[in-house]
Protein backbone atom coordinates (compact mmCIF):
# COMPACT_ATOMS: atom_id res chain seq x y z
CA UNK A 1 0.00 0.00 0.00
CA UNK A 2 1.11 3.96 -0.62
CA UNK A 3 -0.36 6.80 0.22
CA UNK A 4 0.21 9.75 -1.84
CA UNK A 5 -1.31 13.37 -2.41
CA UNK A 6 -4.60 13.14 -4.38
CA UNK A 7 -4.72 14.92 -8.08
CA UNK A 8 -6.99 15.81 -10.55
CA UNK A 9 -5.76 12.71 -12.26
CA UNK A 10 -7.42 10.29 -9.40
CA UNK A 11 -11.16 11.67 -11.07
CA UNK A 12 -12.19 8.56 -12.04
CA UNK A 13 -11.17 6.42 -9.32
CA UNK A 14 -12.98 8.99 -7.45
CA UNK A 15 -16.18 8.62 -9.10
CA UNK A 16 -16.19 4.94 -8.35
CA UNK A 17 -15.63 5.07 -4.54
CA UNK A 18 -18.12 8.08 -4.65
CA UNK A 19 -20.82 5.42 -6.10
CA UNK A 20 -20.40 3.10 -3.98
CA UNK A 21 -20.67 5.97 -0.77
CA UNK A 22 -23.40 6.93 -2.38
CA UNK A 23 -25.00 3.09 -2.00
CA UNK A 24 -23.98 3.23 1.58
CA UNK A 25 -25.77 6.57 2.20
CA UNK A 26 -22.95 8.51 2.33
CA UNK A 27 -23.03 12.20 0.33
CA UNK A 28 -19.84 13.54 1.05
CA UNK A 29 -17.34 11.90 -1.55
CA UNK A 30 -19.87 13.10 -4.28
CA UNK A 31 -20.28 16.60 -2.42
CA UNK A 32 -16.18 16.25 -2.34
CA UNK A 33 -16.31 15.90 -6.11
CA UNK A 34 -18.16 18.10 -6.47
CA UNK A 35 -16.43 20.84 -5.01
CA UNK A 36 -13.02 19.28 -6.73
CA UNK A 37 -14.94 20.07 -10.29
CA UNK A 38 -15.79 23.97 -9.49
CA UNK A 39 -12.23 23.99 -8.13
CA UNK A 40 -13.54 25.16 -4.33
CA UNK A 41 -10.76 22.81 -2.42
CA UNK A 42 -6.93 22.34 -2.98
CA UNK A 43 -6.10 18.85 -3.72
CA UNK A 44 -2.18 19.89 -2.25
CA UNK A 45 -1.37 23.28 -0.53
CA UNK A 46 0.70 23.47 2.40
CA UNK A 47 -2.60 23.70 4.71
CA UNK A 48 -5.30 22.24 2.67
CA UNK A 49 -4.82 18.86 1.11
CA UNK A 50 -5.95 15.43 0.35
CA UNK A 51 -4.43 12.05 0.16
CA UNK A 52 -5.35 8.70 -1.38
CA UNK A 53 -4.32 5.43 -0.31
CA UNK A 54 -3.80 2.89 -2.68
CA UNK A 55 -2.87 -0.45 -3.25
CA UNK A 56 -1.78 -0.84 -6.95
CA UNK A 57 -3.44 1.57 -9.16
CA UNK A 58 -6.37 0.68 -7.16
CA UNK A 59 -7.80 3.80 -4.90
CA UNK A 60 -8.91 2.20 -1.66
CA UNK A 61 -9.34 5.30 0.83
CA UNK A 62 -9.52 9.29 0.87
CA UNK A 63 -9.26 12.05 3.22
CA UNK A 64 -8.26 15.28 3.84
CA UNK A 65 -7.41 18.25 5.93
CA UNK A 66 -8.51 22.02 5.54
CA UNK A 67 -8.58 24.73 7.67
CA UNK A 68 -12.01 24.47 9.79
CA UNK A 69 -14.59 26.31 8.17
CA UNK A 70 -16.61 26.69 11.42
CA UNK A 71 -14.61 28.47 13.41
CA UNK A 72 -12.14 31.70 13.10
CA UNK A 73 -9.09 29.78 14.54
CA UNK A 74 -6.32 29.25 12.06
CA UNK A 75 -4.60 27.10 14.72
CA UNK A 76 -7.24 24.53 14.17
CA UNK A 77 -7.70 22.12 10.71
CA UNK A 78 -10.94 20.18 9.97
CA UNK A 79 -10.62 16.46 8.99
CA UNK A 80 -12.60 15.76 5.79
CA UNK A 81 -14.14 13.22 3.62
CA UNK A 82 -12.39 10.58 5.13
CA UNK A 83 -13.82 7.25 3.02
CA UNK A 84 -12.26 3.64 2.91
CA UNK A 85 -14.07 1.33 0.40
CA UNK A 86 -16.43 -1.21 1.54
CA UNK A 87 -14.42 -4.31 0.72
CA UNK A 88 -11.24 -3.31 2.61
CA UNK A 89 -12.50 -1.81 6.32
CA UNK A 90 -11.20 -3.61 9.56
CA UNK A 91 -7.72 -3.92 7.83
CA UNK A 92 -6.64 -0.74 9.33
CA UNK A 93 -6.46 1.22 6.25
CA UNK A 94 -8.44 4.47 7.39
CA UNK A 95 -5.74 4.31 10.29
CA UNK A 96 -2.92 4.62 8.39
CA UNK A 97 -4.43 7.43 6.30
CA UNK A 98 -5.39 9.20 9.34
CA UNK A 99 -2.35 8.72 11.11
CA UNK A 100 -0.61 10.25 7.69
CA UNK A 101 -3.14 13.27 7.64
CA UNK A 102 -2.43 13.96 11.06
CA UNK A 103 1.56 13.77 10.53
CA UNK A 104 1.08 16.19 7.71
CA UNK A 105 -1.79 18.79 9.60
CA UNK A 106 0.50 19.08 12.16
CA UNK A 107 2.60 21.52 10.29
CA UNK A 108 0.18 23.94 10.22
CA UNK A 109 -2.42 23.19 12.81
CA UNK A 110 -2.40 22.37 16.58
CA UNK A 111 -5.40 20.31 16.51
CA UNK A 112 -7.50 18.75 14.00
CA UNK A 113 -11.38 18.74 14.47
CA UNK A 114 -14.71 16.55 12.57
CA UNK A 115 -18.01 15.50 12.62
CA UNK A 116 -19.35 11.93 11.94
CA UNK A 117 -22.80 10.95 12.38
CA UNK A 118 -22.31 7.67 12.51
CA UNK A 119 -21.76 5.59 15.54
CA UNK A 120 -19.10 3.03 13.85
CA UNK A 121 -17.64 6.32 12.74
CA UNK A 122 -17.32 7.74 16.10
CA UNK A 123 -16.04 4.44 17.31
CA UNK A 124 -13.24 4.44 14.76
CA UNK A 125 -12.10 7.88 15.70
CA UNK A 126 -12.22 7.50 19.31
CA UNK A 127 -10.15 4.53 19.07
CA UNK A 128 -7.66 6.97 17.17
CA UNK A 129 -7.49 9.04 20.42
CA UNK A 130 -10.09 11.82 18.96
CA UNK A 131 -12.14 13.41 21.95
CA UNK A 132 -15.59 13.84 21.79
CA UNK A 133 -16.37 17.40 21.79
CA UNK A 134 -20.10 19.57 22.54
CA UNK A 135 -20.56 21.19 19.28
CA UNK A 136 -22.64 22.21 16.62
CA UNK A 137 -19.87 22.25 13.52
CA UNK A 138 -17.71 18.72 15.01
CA UNK A 139 -17.70 15.55 17.01
CA UNK A 140 -14.52 15.23 17.82
CA UNK A 141 -11.02 17.05 18.00
CA UNK A 142 -7.77 15.90 18.47
CA UNK A 143 -4.50 17.89 19.41
CA UNK A 144 -1.56 16.90 17.53
CA UNK A 145 2.08 18.08 18.32
CA UNK A 146 4.42 20.21 16.12
CA UNK A 147 6.37 16.74 15.12
CA UNK A 148 3.50 15.13 13.51
CA UNK A 149 3.46 12.69 16.92
CA UNK A 150 -0.22 12.67 18.35
CA UNK A 151 -0.09 14.31 21.85
CA UNK A 152 -2.41 12.63 24.95
CA UNK A 153 -5.29 14.32 25.57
Amino acid sequence: MSIRSLDIGDLSALHELAALADAEGFGFVRRFLDDVALARVALDAPCEFFAALLEGEQLLAIGGVTPDPYIDDASIGRLRHVYVRPDVRGKRIGSALVRHLEVRAARCYTSVRLRTDTRAGARFYERLGYDPIDSKSATHQRQLSPNGDRRAT
